[in-house]
């Protein structure tokens, strides 16, 4: 995956608009447009500053084209569409979600910590047979 498409498919999972990446990292908002159309590429110093506003680590081999790896590998057009769609909700909307799968999470990992079997029917049953499924699917040639 490019550089330029790791950045916006990571501003978008995390529901920010261009100029909200664009004051997390210090610059303009034209060039995080500019970095995620691929006309530029960040610098070392953009590119460290990215990585902390985006709390992720882009892949850069010569800044161009890298093969997908970790999260990047496991992202479909279906979970685009889903971060696309939560992208468009209002802000208090983005929020509800955000804390709602967060508490599930909490809950999911306090079972997990605690050794206790999840249910079959639980998300993170589910989240975890996706995510296996995805790295699965992101090995084979």
């Amino acid at each position: 995956m490019e550089i330029k498409q790791q950045i916006r498919l990571r501003r978008e999972q995390l529901g920010l608009t261009v100029q909200e990446l664009a004051d997390r990292v210090g610059v303009s908002a034209s060039a995080v447009r500019y970095w995620e159309s691929g006309r530029n590429d960040p610098n070392k110093t953009q590119q460290e500053a990215l990585e902390k506003g985006l709390s992720f680590s882009l892949d850069r081999n010569e800044g161009k084209q890298v093969g997908a790896t970790g999260v990047a590998a496991m992202v479909d057009s279906a979970d685009m569409d889903l971060v696309r769609m939560i992208s468009s909700l209002p802000a208090g909307a983005k929020a509800v979600i955000s804390d709602m799968v967060r508490m599930h999470l909490d809950a999911v990992n306090a079972l997990r910590d605690a050794g206790a079997p999840l249910p079959p029917s639980s998300v993170g049953h589910a989240v975890d047979a996706t995510v296996s499924a995805k790295r699965n699917k992101a090995k084979q040639p």
